[in-house]
């Protein structure tokens, strides 16, 4: 059984969309996810509903793996429910990015002084000081983590 005529005449435009394809930077596909997961953390922000919001926040990650916002925010969320462990998670990743929120380095340090994991909370907390010497908060939490 041959391909009719139509069939072949179809593969071209199709060979041709593929290799195209293949040839776009993959950092053009990461742009795309990119430039939309700023839309989902938006609406994560704005919902009443902590399930919908996870939901937000996580496809937002996955949309842009490298946005450092949504891990914070996602950390952030878990830590007032309670969740010590996703927290801790989310703003490990979130400083592993780079992330230059004091206030982050402040929180991680804290969840990971509760914990008992004093060396990784010095070093946050120290961390959370070089950004903002002042912030009397992580001076505090300093001062319990070298007690």
């Amino acid at each position: 059984m041959t391909p009719s005529k139509y069939a072949l005449g179809c593969l071209g435009p199709l060979v041709t969309l593929l290799f195209l394809a293949s040839t776009v930077p993959s950092s053009a596909w990461a742009a795309d996810g990119c430039d939309k997961a700023p839309h989902f953390m938006s609406q994560a922000r704005f919902s009443k509903d902590d399930q919908k919001a996870i939901q937000l926040y996580t496809q937002a990650i996955e949309l842009c793996p490298g946005f450092i916002r949504p891990y914070e925010l996602l950390g952030n969320l878990y830590r007032n429910q309670g969740q010590k462990d996703k927290a801790i998670a989310l703003f490990t990743k979130a400083a592993e990015l780079g992330t230059n929120n004091y206030k982050l380095y402040h929180l991680l340090a804290s969840l990971l002084f509760e914990e008992k994991e004093l060396d990784d909370a010095h070093r946050y907390i120290l961390k959370s000081l070089s950004i903002r010497g002042d912030f009397q908060e992580a001076l505090d939490l300093k001062k319990q983590i070298e007690a």
